[in-house]
C-alpha cells in the first residue's frame, strides 16, 4: 500500500496546524499518486485519486464498503436511513427511493412547485426576480 505523509514529522514541523486539507490532499495527489494511505489524529485514512478507482470502490465494490465513523455515530440520531444505513439495508432503500428521482419524476416536480408558486397565497406570489 502507498504510504503517504507521516502524521508525526508533519506534526512537529506544524504542518499540521498550519495547511488546510485541501493542501494536505493536493500535496498527496502531487507527490503519491493515485492511491495514498496515511494516518491523522491515530485515524487510518486511503485516499482514493484516480476516478476509475473511485468508481470501483463506490459502485463495484459498495457491498464491502462500510461507513464512517461519523456515518456510524449519527445513526444513533438519524436512525437507519439512505446516508447511515449499511449494506443490505442500504441496497433496499436505494432501489425504493430511486423512483422518485427518475428524469420524468423530477420535471414532474417542478410543474407542481412553479404552480404554487404561482397562486396568490404563496408566499412567493407578487414578488419580482430582479
Amino acid at each position: 500500500m502507498p504510504l503517504g505523509h507521516r502524521f508525526w514529522p508533519r506534526s512537529l514541523r506544524g504542518e499540521v496546524f498550519r495547511s488546510n486539507g485541501d493542501e494536505f490532499l493536493r500535496a498527496n495527489i502531487a507527490e503519491f499518486g493515485d492511491l495514498v494511505y496515511f494516518q491523522n489524529f491515530g485515524v487510518r485514512v486511503l485516499q482514493v485519486n484516480h476516478p476509475e478507482l473511485i468508481q470501483e470502490m463506490l459502485v463495484q465494490d459498495a457491498p464491502h464498503q462500510h461507513r464512517g465513523i461519523v456515518m456510524q455515530r449519527s445513526r444513533m440520531v438519524l436512525g437507519e436511513g439512505l446516508l447511515t444505513s449499511e449494506e443490505p439495508l442500504n441496497m433496499r432503500q436505494r432501489r425504493l427511493a430511486q423512483p422518485a428521482f427518475h428524469r420524468d419524476r423530477i420535471a414532474g416536480y417542478g410543474a407542481v412547485i412553479g404552480e404554487y408558486a404561482q397562486k396568490n397565497d404563496s408566499p412567493l406570489a407578487g414578488r419580482r426576480r430582479d
